[in-house]
């Protein structure tokens, strides 16, 4: 999966440069050159989810589903929300929201932890007893 970054990364600095180039040329085709190297990007991330998806299942099926993992999946969403919303906002020149979102994204993802946290607290109270 890390090659794939990799090449999906130097793809969209192709693409980038691409982009960069027709601004100045031909403004409607950038846009639209970008609009397809975008849904490009997020259809092959999709492989990547997808990956996950089987991952747990195998687990689920097997018994052996870590209980805290439904929370990293969930602070996982939290982070590429709230980084995706933070984005919009400051390519929409509003840099206040977006650093307000941040700081939003990081108090929910620490409320997500607080179980996570509680169990290692336990664990360690365990092993010190």
């Amino acid at each position: 999966m890390t090659l794939e970054i990799y090449k999906l990364c130097a793809a969209a600095l192709i693409c980038l440069a691409v982009i960069l180039i027709l601004k100045n040329i031909y403004p409607t085709y950038s846009t639209v050159v970008s609009a397809i190297c975008i849904t490009a990007v997020l259809a092959l991330s999709v492989t990547g989810i997808l990956h996950i998806l089987n991952f747990t299942k195998e687990l689920e099926t097997a018994g052996r589903l870590y209980e805290g993992f439904d929370i990293i999946l969930k602070g996982c969403a939290v982070c590429f929300i709230t980084e995706a919303s933070a984005d919009i906002c400051e390519r929409c020149e509003e840099p206040h929201l977006a650093k307000a979102l941040s700081v939003a994204g990081r108090v929910e993802l620490a409320v997500l932890g607080l179980p996570l946290f509680r169990g290692l607290i336990d664990c360690a109270l365990k092993f010190s007893s």
